[in-house]
């Protein structure tokens, strides 16, 4: 979420507005900091729902973060203010996944009232929107708005044809969360010796030890730096972006898919419903077609179609971001 909230900040930067953190269990008491034209209200939500109530009624337009704060923003809402919703993705889906029943009806409950009651609703993805119209049919008009770096989608294309490595090299960068399946990616470097495999995470050494219980893959497992990632992925031919297929997924916008192509990385993935990639021109293969790697053509041809669907997400932004500049100034 940060990144996102950075990302919209950077919209806005030069406009005077106000934040507001709050907190169920912390937060006891308030405290506000300015820094230029931004002030930042760290307060409790039942200690001070007062102090928000008239943030909120003095606000000429409120932007909302994520279903996970709708409720603390519900007099904006019920007393229909302009207010913008950023959706952030399938939550109640994703918090029943995590098996928290109540939360997931809670979150499914404000989801709905975000969905009739906003000015707009805010989506990284075409299918994050259509998700929500299908679920609440005539509600808040969707404004897609993909956030990413967009400079990775400048770059000069030097990775169009740059040579291929032998063996082709597999990279994956990223944590080591359960969605992640790592475990697939070890299953698949154990059988699959064409390749050569390097792992980026902030807990190589745990990794390491997990590969020792596949037996011998041939694999390098480091940590570093986000800013140092890139050198990484210029090194290689195929990321790994191993998503379930579930509508958490499907609605989704990885960075990680976005910084593989910028980079000439072919994505790896189990199925092709990752967010609008797809619909906008991307090329992926499938884990289960990496038996043999494909032919250099068949790789700089990918990379050229990828290079295409970055520079439509681009579009998309620019568009996305003036569309919502119109809404909140």
């Amino acid at each position: 979420m940060i990144q996102r909230v950075r990302a919209i900040d950077s919209l806005v930067e030069d406009y005077s507005r106000k934040y507001i953190s709050t907190s169920y269990r912390r937060n006891w008491k308030k405290v506000s900091e300015k820094h230029g034209v931004v002030t930042v209200h760290r307060v409790n939500f039942f200690l001070h729902w007062f102090f928000i109530f008239k943030l909120i009624l003095a606000a000429k337009c409120v932007y909302v973060h994520s279903v996970f704060n709708v409720v603390f923003a519900l007099p904006a809402y019920l007393l229909r203010k302009k207010i913008v919703t950023d959706v952030h993705g399938a939550v109640p889906e994703e918090t029943h996944a995590q098996g928290k029943s109540v939360r997931a009806l809670i979150r499914s409950l404000a989801e709905r009232v975000a969905s009739y009651r906003s000015t707009a609703l805010v989506c990284v993805t075409q299918r994050m929107a259509d998700h929500l119209a299908r679920k609440y049919p005539n509600s808040a008009p969707p404004l897609i708005l993909p956030i990413f770096n967009t400079e990775l989608a400048r770059r000069e294309g030097e990775s169009l044809d740059m040579p291929r490595n032998i063996p082709p090299t597999m990279i994956y960068a990223g944590g080591l969360q359960i969605w992640q399946n790592i475990e697939k990616m070890l299953e698949f470097a154990v059988i699959n010796k064409k390749y050569k495999y390097l792992f980026l995470t902030p807990d190589s050494d745990s990794l390491r030890a997990r590969a020792l219980k596949y037996g011998d893959i041939d694999a390098d497992f480091f940590s570093c730096p986000h800013s140092q990632v890139a050198e990484y992925y210029r090194a290689a031919d195929f990321g790994f972006l191993l998503r379930d297929d579930n509508i958490i997924n499907n609605v989704a916008c990885p960075t990680k898919a976005i910084e593989y192509m910028a980079y000439g990385v072919i994505p790896v993935v189990l199925n092709m419903g990752i967010g609008d990639f797809e619909a906008l021109g991307a090329s992926f293969l499938l884990l289960s077609e990496m038996g043999d790697p494909p032919d250099a053509a068949e790789v700089s041809a990918m990379r050229r179609k990828n290079f295409y669907c970055l520079e439509r997400l681009v579009e998309q932004y620019h568009n996305g971001s003036a569309e919502l500049m119109s809404l909140l100034v």
